[in-house]
């Protein structure tokens, strides 16, 4: 059985200007620095699936199913970070910040990745193009490789 290697880079996330009085983007900032660099593997396609869903917020729809719950409740799941502005540490999903309004055919990208071996998926398809804060992630992206 195939196995699946995610790796996170957001090197050309552009930092939000931040102050005490505007912490919350202090906090996506400290969170895209903490994220750059993270990797998981997958031990199948139905968990790369997850891990898509998860990265868009949208993997919430699988509760009650136990199998979800069990892959849900790893640690690689979960990232703590800590914010600065605010003097403390914080534990979060692995997912895009903001809001998801984009559209991501993931039934597509599973395709790709079986016939390729590798997807990029990156974090502007969290957005719809009329959100402007969408552009202060481009150029970051999640990689999968199938690596066995």
């Amino acid at each position: 059985m195939a196995r699946y290697q995610a790796v996170i880079n957001t090197d050309g996330y552009k930092l939000m200007p931040c102050s005490k009085k505007n912490w919350e983007a202090g906090t996506v900032n400290d969170f895209m620095l903490a994220i750059n660099g993270w990797k998981s593997t997958e031990r199948s396609l139905q968990e790369v699936r997850w891990r898509i869903e998860m990265l868009f917020k949208h993997a919430h729809y699988h509760c009650g199913n136990s199998h979800w719950e069990k892959w849900f409740a790893q640690r690689k799941n979960k990232i703590k970070y800590h914010d600065r502005l605010c003097e403390l540490d914080r534990l979060d999903d692995i997912s895009v910040p903001g809001f998801a309004q984009g559209y991501v055919d993931i039934g597509a990208l599973l395709e790709k990745l079986k016939a390729e071996g590798k997807i990029l998926i990156p974090f502007s398809m969290r957005y719809d193009i009329r959100q402007s804060g969408g552009k202060r992630y481009k150029g970051c992206y999640m990689e999968i490789c199938r690596v066995a």
